[in-house]
């Protein structure tokens, strides 16, 4: 696997450190996605689609709205960011899934 060089910005391997001799080498960023997943409102949201689909078989945003004791516009523009992120399926006047 390839380290990126935090001084040269040079990508080195192993086997051929790069020109600062690995002094400041060090592994590559993660990838992540646009939103903040540890965000502690991403997880309230997912949180409670879990428990709402565990307890009633289902999601809706109304039933989120009431819970999380926001407006039911703020919670569909949050689902509607989750949706576009891939962590939950949103159809309109259906109600939401969560993603495997």
């Amino acid at each position: 696997m390839a380290n990126i060089c935090f001084f040269t910005s040079e990508k080195t391997f192993p086997e051929a450190p790069c020109s600062c001799y690995g002094t400041h080498c060090m592994p590559p960023k993660r990838q992540e996605h646009t939103s903040h997943l540890g965000s502690p409102a991403i997880e309230d949201y997912l949180e409670q689609i879990h428990n709402l689909i565990a307890g009633k078989g289902y999601a809706r945003v109304v039933d989120i709205a009431q819970n999380l004791d926001i407006s039911q516009a703020s919670v569909t523009n949050m689902i509607q960011k989750l949706d576009a992120e891939g962590f939950v399926v949103y159809e309109r006047y259906r109600g939401v899934v969560l993603t495997e």
